[in-house]
């Protein structure tokens, strides 16, 4: 560092023929170097943040050490990397960096002091301009969608959806679309407010899905919101990828895929096509849309299937 702080000097020293206004932004991109590697130098002097080989996890679990996870931090000074242990509870999938609490870091990836400075700007500006001056006033670079999540209010839900469709091409092949939706709710004076729904799709791999969709939902609110619900299918790729992203969250099957589980314990309960079929099904289907999951599921695991598939009414 004092090596570049000579440089910085004897550039400066030996250039007479700069403007002083060439001169300031040379001086100040100097500054942001130094002061950056001084930064990195000082987090890796206060350690990764290890707490040995498990931690208390709020679930009432225990988190286990799995290794070290770097993270690009973007802060006044520049981009700065902090490498950071990382803990996962078996019980309930959440995963943490106890350092991440220490130096008030969340998942966007800025410091305390960008993310301040972002809302600051945001709130006198629209959200365009203020990335733009704020990238030439402060040296910080955000998109405007970020600033916008900056100046804008936590949402006191946050909902995310994810499905997979199939799509036919032109060959007569099958290829799976992978898609994500997440809407926000905030509170207003007036109650409850929805906000404006964005999507995402790709045909990427779930793993590299669920990084795309993490990306929306915290440009949307996700670190702030009160409260996060991830909806699906009941596909076990789903809720991997909401024990990833959104642990904490409240999961639930959509009611258009939990009724057609409903019809076909009804069928192999009491066969395909039979009215003591349809009566069961819509006596569970109530008790469902009444709150009663946890009750239903202890008593449909009680009930004496042997097939998957749906019996004839004789065959009980």
């Amino acid at each position: 560092m004092r090596a570049e702080l000579a440089a910085l000097l004897e550039g400066l020293v030996g250039a007479p023929s700069l403007e002083l206004g060439e001169a300031e932004q040379a001086v100040r991109d100097g500054v942001r170097v130094v002061g950056a590697r001084l930064l990195a130098a000082g987090l890796a002097a206060r350690g990764p943040g290890h707490a040995g080989p498990r931690v208390a996890c709020p679930c009432g679990g225990a988190a286990g050490f799995e290794g070290y996870r770097p993270k690009g931090v973007q802060r006044l000074v520049g981009w700065v990397e902090v490498r950071r242990a990382y803990y996962r509870c078996p019980a309930c999938g959440r995963g943490a960096c106890p350092l991440d609490a220490a130096l008030g870091l969340e998942r966007d990836g800025h410091s305390p002091g960008a993310r301040r400075l972002a809302a600051e700007f945001g709130a006198r500006l629209p959200f365009a301009p203020a990335a733009a001056l704020l990238a030439k006033a402060a040296g910080v670079r955000l998109s405007a969608s970020t600033v916008r999540t900056a100046a804008e209010p936590a949402p006191a839900r946050l909902y995310v959806e994810a499905d997979g469709v199939r799509i036919l091409g032109a060959d007569g092949e099958g290829k799976e679309a992978k898609v994500g939706v997440v809407v926000p709710v905030r509170r207003t004076p007036r109650g409850a407010a929805r906000g404006a729904t964005s999507y995402v799709a790709s045909f990427e791999p779930a793993e590299a899905f669920g990084r795309r969709l993490a990306l929306e939902a915290h440009r949307r609110g996700l670190e702030g919101a009160a409260a996060v619900a991830v909806l699906g299918d009941g596909a076990a790729w789903i809720w991997n990828l909401a024990a990833e992203h959104c642990p904490g969250a409240t999961c639930i099957v959509d009611w258009y895929h939990a009724s057609e589980r409903v019809w076909d314990l009804a069928k192999a309960l009491h066969g395909e096509g039979t009215a003591e079929a349809a009566t069961w099904a819509e006596e569970q289907l109530g008790r469902l849309a009444a709150g009663q999951a946890a009750a239903l599921a202890a008593e449909w695991r009680e009930l004496p299937c042997a097939a998957a598939r749906p019996r004839s009414a004789t065959s009980r």
